[in-house]
């Protein structure tokens, strides 16, 4: 990842915003979609440098300086994140919140949390359970999950975002914003018009603005226990289907 700052456009901006959603941070969907580094990255970058620690050969672990600019030492620990926790403050799962058809997948989720990838950063996980190659695996990881409902993934194998959106809009289980989520639904954040982040919420929404407890794979290179926010452009997709 190359070092850029607030004010800055591209490709290297669009790399951050990948490094940031997947490492659990919120970015603004106006500079998603415009690969722009304003205020919102900055605001993420800072949050992220709060939790990590300068990761590079020889350097000796030390804070990374909080001024929202990703430099060589943010820009190094964004694309090796390592292990660390697995479960953001305040995340939960409560199994009896899923119904009998979506508990196998969440459950599986659940028993995931902690798979990271060796090495950091090669997006490869115990021997690429998931999928196969160096490919990222958010989607490949939620795909493998629902792989172990009753009746298998209703929608396959799908290796991007954008494919499960689409699959969703096609067949009618896009959730509306009007309704609440359920466990095993899927958290779909696009972040342009080929990239996005995939995880699979595992709490029961008992108000729209309550948070979602996702658990999401290729976060921060490890499978993960992320707390979301219902909207900021994301999509929620029901794979069995609503009513």
């Amino acid at each position: 990842m190359n070092p850029c700052k607030q004010g800055d456009h591209g490709d290297d901006v669009a790399a951050v915003h990948q490094a940031l959603i997947e490492n659990g941070f919120t970015v603004g969907q106006g500079e998603l979609q415009d690969h722009y580094f304003g205020p919102g990255t900055t605001d993420a970058v800072k949050k992220f440098q709060l939790a990590h620690v300068d990761t590079r050969p020889g350097k000796g672990a030390h804070a990374l300086d909080i001024d929202g600019v990703v430099g060589p030492a943010t820009a190094y620990a964004l694309d090796h994140p390592g292990a660390g926790k697995f479960t953001a403050p305040g995340w939960r799962y409560r199994a009896n919140d899923a119904s009998q058809y979506t508990r196998p997948v969440c459950d599986v989720a659940f028993g995931e949390i902690g798979n990271y990838e060796v090495p950091d950063g090669s997006n490869q996980v115990a021997g690429n359970k998931y999928k196969n190659g160096t490919q990222p695996w958010c989607a490949f990881f939620a795909s493998w999950c629902w792989g172990h409902a009753e009746a298998g993934s209703p929608f396959g194998v799908m290796g991007g975002t954008w494919s499960l959106i689409r699959w969703g809009r096609n067949t009618g289980k896009v959730v509306p914003d009007s309704e609440l989520a359920q466990p095993g639904d899927l958290w779909l954040m696009p972040h342009d018009s080929e990239h996005g982040h995939t995880e699979i919420i595992v709490s029961k929404q008992i108000m729209l603005t309550d948070d979602l407890c996702n658990i999401g794979g290729n976060v921060g290179n490890a499978a993960r226990g992320t707390v979301r926010t219902r909207g900021n452009g994301a999509v929620i997709v029901r794979p069995l289907g609503l009513g």
